[in-house]
């Protein structure tokens, strides 16, 4: 372990880390299923039933891109900068996230 410098702590956030990957891998693939209808209840009635799971995959997929790539943009250019910078990264992201979600909003209620 001191080769690593591993501490206790560190050893068990990577073992919660690796349950709750299995935990979500499980919700992943109640999301893609047909018979529970909760991809008919997230995906637009516009797809046709046989492309629901694969719409449900590929928003997963580009989920968990998203999910790797801004943690990880914003460390380096933290590294770069220094850690003062990541709430000026932080701010735009929230406010884009925010009016992407009011977007949402107002084009899911038209639909309807």
């Amino acid at each position: 372990m001191s080769t690593y410098n591993l501490t206790p702590a560190t050893v068990t956030l990577l073992f919660v880390s690796q349950i709750s990957g299995y935990i979500l891998a499980a919700f992943t693939s109640s999301l893609v299923s047909n018979r529970l209808g909760l991809a008919r209840r997230l995906i637009p009635q516009r797809l046709p039933d046989a492309l629901v799971p694969a719409a449900v995959s590929f928003a997963t997929s580009i989920a968990s891109f998203g999910a790797a790539l801004i943690p990880t943009g914003a460390g380096w250019i933290a590294s770069w900068a220094g850690l003062e910078i990541i709430p000026m990264l932080m701010m735009p992201l929230a406010i884009v996230m925010v009016g992407l979600h009011c977007w949402l909003l107002q084009h899911s209620a038209r639909g309807k």
